[in-house]
């Protein structure tokens, strides 16, 4: 006599649960936008686009972006290359369809605040508002309005031989941070009347606190 057949689908009992895909190595647990270092993600953009011509290689652009925090952490120079490669590959690694609208939305709100603050004078209306639209659209508004907006009248307390206003701009962006970080270490560095005035006053949008 044949013996019965016990394939998977004939034995009794419940069937086997089918096996959970393995996640890819290295993979994102959270979208960018949701990142706490999403900003850091956005300076190195900065320093990738409008530096790239004056530091040559992307682990340097990286280690200006880290070295002002890690500086004043007392961090030697071996963890402050550790520091640049790891931005290096958060910024490699986001970069699915998802991430990269956001670093490309937020990139043309941080090159139109630096073209704004570049001419001077007051901000125009049009590019406030577009502004705000880029931010809008990746869900931005608050951390724009506190920390983009604001460097539209930002004045580098300092001369920086052979560079020009966006360049300045860009500088202290990647090195020391927003506007936030900025307004601060500008503040430290005995620049306090400059400090207090570039926060401008923009009806519906920032106002000095």
């Amino acid at each position: 006599m044949t013996a019965r057949k016990t394939t998977p689908h004939l034995k009794r009992g419940p069937k086997p649960k089918p096996k959970q895909p393995k996640r890819a190595k290295g993979r994102p647990e959270v979208r960018l936008r949701d990142h706490p270092d999403r900003y850091t993600v956005a300076r190195f953009d900065v320093a990738d686009l409008w530096l790239r011509n004056m530091t040559k290689g992307k682990r340097l652009r990286a280690g200006f972006v880290q070295s002002m925090s890690m500086f004043q952490q007392g961090q030697s120079a071996a963890n402050l290359r550790k520091a640049a490669d790891r931005l290096r590959t958060i910024a490699k690694r986001y970069s699915n369809p998802d991430d990269m609208k956001w670093r490309r939305t937020i990139a043309k709100a941080v090159g139109q605040t630096m073209l704004g603050a570049a001419v001077g004078g007051e901000p125009e209306q049009g590019r406030i508002s577009l502004i705000m639209e880029h931010a809008s659209s990746v869900g931005e508004t608050e951390w724009v309005r506190r920390e983009l907006l604001p460097l539209t009248a930002l004045r580098p307390p300092f001369e920086m031989e052979q560079r020009d206003q966006l360049t300045d701009i860009s500088w202290l962006i990647v090195w020391v941070g927003w506007f936030t970080e900025i307004n601060q270490w500008m503040a430290a560095r005995g620049a306090g009347d400059d400090a207090q005035t570039v926060q401008p006053e923009l009806a519906g949008i920032f106002c000095p606190t």
